[in-house]
């Protein structure tokens, strides 16, 4: 019924009318809910294996001329090479030899005169309208598969493998001669895949695909590693994986310096001007500059078209993946609390093994105190009971003893002490009591807390919102409503002139400044291919020579910047190249009265580089982006959560998620 309105909608009187009475009847079915749920489509998800790297050239076309046995020349004196990083879509008028030319490079056929050299470790992918009758028919997809590559032993491995290309359930175990035109070229794009080729040359892909299929192996072909030519009448894949186009004409190849819709208007504009030059009654040059026209308005009308299709799945799917953000928030958040838990757990068991262990040797030390003090008494005793044995010794027992008893009882006296002196002089030595195993065990605590001190507090325990002052931004920088994005657009834009805005070079600052304390935020730079971040005094010239106004060739500003696809660190004019692999997320963190000024790739959080410098006034954050070929903008990500909207008066409720979801239903 939708198909119908949307077909006869705007057709004759009879047929509109018709139309709008089942519009009007759809909408009350909708109402009554009579109508089907929605389900949606499942998504397709082709893809080519990695092929690794060949050193070029890959394919070498020398002096090439070709023609078929005893026919026309179609090509002549050929010269090109291609490589893993070509991608190369072909064009031209029907029969000029385009499909040739792959099969030429393929190996298929033989040039009639010249060379074309071919690596000797290139594996080379060719589809073409013809592969689904090369399929043995009478097999399952499945069996197939299997036969064709039986070094995948699993029949569960290899469905998985199938069910990427968008052939599920039954489609897998029937006769592939059941399957329809597109099944079967899902089948044969599969089985070409998984060559594993280093060059795919596409002859008319899309035949018997339909639009998810089509976007599918457009995503497969920009992902892919290797090398691609396409030969297709279908724009629309032409404009999303090609990035050269050559037309194939008058025995030659020449490129085309601009892009595919170029060429369509380019082909209208040579079909009109032929028409012009028939003698046969030519129309009047008003009805073929309309026609002209229109045949433009057209073309770009249906792309126009397929965009907006394109752009309304993916607001769906917007939609649909705000849930999916709330679980993977929560999912970390309580992934971040059992890991802290977890920290927080092993460092109350170290506390309390360590307070046992203290007070263990507190009754150890206590022990070899009290045996001490013992020590002491028995000794004090001991030598008292010598001194009296010593004074009871008078001259009367004296002369009854014999000398040799006497003798002997004197020596032992004399060893007693000797050993109570020796004893004495040990426990004068001796009085502190031994500590080294509580050092031991305040040295290990100490270490904890230094391994800690490493890593916090972190550069985000100092996060701002950070936010553009529009005041200061140049006239082609756009900035947004809230502050947090700007886009550079190659129009001048009507503003108010201030003296804060810088005139000749596209910079921006923030509104935040500082003088003092330690301060971090960050910037997405998705898809940004020119672009500064850094800091800058706030009497930075807006006026003078371009080196006053341009961040990171003057004093007074410290930028870590993207150029033409090099990293840069620059103040006053001094570059410093740095080696970095691209990320999509900047932090910056701002230590002021240590002089520090730090750049981090958030993706892996890995420091790329630091100013060490004394400032000298206070500072701003500072941007610049004159990337004239992105649309995506620069933006100031959110650190802090922002305070939330007290309930109104009147007791209406906050926004909620459902709110959210709504909002995306009735904007769709």
């Amino acid at each position: 019924m939708k198909n119908y309105i949307a077909r006869f909608g705007h057709g004759s009187a009879k047929l509109a009318r018709q139309a709008q009475s089942k519009e009007k009847t759809l909408q009350k079915m909708v109402a009554s809910g009579l109508t089907e749920r929605v389900v949606n489509d499942k998504t397709l998800s082709f893809s080519f294996h990695p092929c690794g790297k060949i050193p070029p050239p890959v394919i070498m076309v020398q002096n090439v001329s070709f023609r078929y046995s005893d026919g026309p020349l179609i090509y002549q004196n050929l010269e090109f090479g291609i490589d893993l990083d070509t991608r190369v879509a072909l064009v031209g008028p029907n029969g000029a030899g385009k499909s040739t030319l792959l099969k030429l490079l393929a190996g298929e056929v033989l040039p009639s005169d010249g060379m074309i050299r071919t690596h000797s470790h290139v594996k080379i992918g060719r589809y073409h309208q013809h592969l689904t009758e090369q399929l043995e028919l009478d097999l399952s997809p499945l069996d197939y598969m299997m036969k064709c590559y039986p070094e995948i032993k699993e029949r569960e491995d290899m469905r998985k493998i199938v069910g990427r290309y968008g052939l599920t359930g039954k489609q897998q175990v029937s006769p592939i001669r059941n399957l329809s035109d597109g099944q079967k070229c899902r089948v044969c794009f599969a089985w070409l895949a998984w060559q594993n080729p280093h060059m795919l040359f596409l002859d008319e892909p899309t035949n018997h695909l339909d639009i998810e299929t089509i976007d599918a192996l457009a995503d497969a072909i920009n992902e892919f590693e290797g090398g691609m030519m396409l030969v297709s009448h279908d724009f629309r894949l032409i404009q999303q994986v090609a990035q050269e186009i050559w037309v194939c004409e008058k025995q030659t190849i020449t490129k085309w310096n601009r892009d595919i819709l170029a060429y369509k208007e380019h082909l209208f504009f040579f079909f009109f001007k032929s028409m012009l030059k028939q003698p046969k009654t030519p129309p009047s040059p008003h009805h073929l500059l309309t026609a002209f026209k229109m045949g433009i308005l057209e073309i770009k009308a249906k792309q126009l078209k397929k965009n907006q299709e394109k752009l309304q799945k993916n607001l769906q799917q917007l939609s649909a993946s705000e849930k999916e953000v709330e679980e993977t928030v929560e999912k970390v958040k309580n992934s971040v609390k059992a890991m802290y838990g977890e920290m927080r757990a092993l460092l109350e068991q170290d506390e309390q093994n360590t307070y046992r262990l203290i007070e263990a040797e507190h009754h150890n030390m206590l022990r070899q105190i009290h045996s001490r003090v013992n020590g002491g008494f028995n000794f004090i005793e001991a030598a008292m009971n010598v001194v009296e044995n010593v004074e009871h010794m008078d001259n009367f027992k004296l002369a009854e003893c014999g000398s040799i008893n006497i003798l002997m009882e004197v020596n032992s006296m004399k060893t007693s002490i000797e050993a109570f002196e020796a004893i004495h002089i040990s426990l004068g030595k001796d009085v502190q009591v031994d500590n080294k195993r509580l050092k031991s065990l305040e040295n290990c605590v100490d270490e904890i807390l230094k391994s800690t001190k490493k890593f916090l507090p972190r550069p985000w325990q100092y996060s701002e919102n950070i936010t553009f002052d529009e005041k200061t931004a140049h006239r082609n920088l756009r900035v947004t409503e809230d502050r947090r994005e700007i886009r550079f657009v190659s129009q001048d834009q009507s503003v108010l002139e201030k003296p804060e805005r810088f005139t000749k070079t596209p910079n921006v600052m923030a509104t935040q400044i500082f003088s003092s304390g330690r301060h971090y935020w960050e910037v997405m730079l998705k898809g940004k291919e020119n672009w500064g971040v850094g800091v800058a005094y706030p009497t930075m010239s807006r006026t003078g020579t371009r080196r006053d106004m341009t961040l990171g060739f003057n004093k007074e500003s410290w930028v870590f910047q993207l150029s033409d696809g090099e990293f840069y660190a620059m103040h006053n004019g001094d570059a410093i190249h740095l080696i970095c692999k691209k990320f999509h997320r900047l932090g910056v963190f701002l230590d002021y009265e240590d002089g520090k000024l730090s750049f981090y790739a958030v993706d892996n959080f890995c420091l790329l580089y630091t100013f060490k410098t004394k400032f000298r006034k206070p500072v701003t954050p500072a941007f610049k982006t004159y990337d004239k070929s992105s649309t995506w903008p620069l933006v100031l990500c959110p650190m802090l959560p922002e305070p939330k909207e007290p309930v109104s008066d009147i007791g209406e409720p906050n926004p909620t998620k459902e709110d959210s979801v709504s909002y995306f239903s009735e904007r769709l």
